[in-house]
């Protein structure tokens, strides 16, 4: 009985992970769509880079143009107007 309750657990909490989808730039615009979401540890969070030169980087308050130690950092990635993809990057 407690192997099953412990595969039950583990089914759950991959079951309740989420994909947060959020878009970079665009229409000549330099913002992040939504500007905040709430990630849970287990979540995904996807940047799709639509046109124009963007990056994104985990920062910190003080320091928030600067990658944070240990933190992610895309690079910078450009995307044209005809490109027909959209690059994307999950963390």
């Amino acid at each position: 009985m407690r192997f099953n309750f412990t595969l039950l657990s583990a089914f759950a909490a991959c079951a309740v992970a989420i994909d947060h989808a959020v878009t970079v730039g665009g229409d000549k615009l330099d913002i992040y769509s939504p500007v905040e979401i709430k990630a849970e540890k287990g979540d995904t969070v996807t940047f799709q880079f639509l046109t124009g030169t963007h990056d994104i980087i985990q920062s910190t308050f003080n320091k928030p143009c600067e990658p944070m130690f240990g933190g992610f950092y895309s690079s910078i990635i450009s995307v044209n107007q005809t490109a027909k993809a959209r690059a994307s990057t999950a963390y």
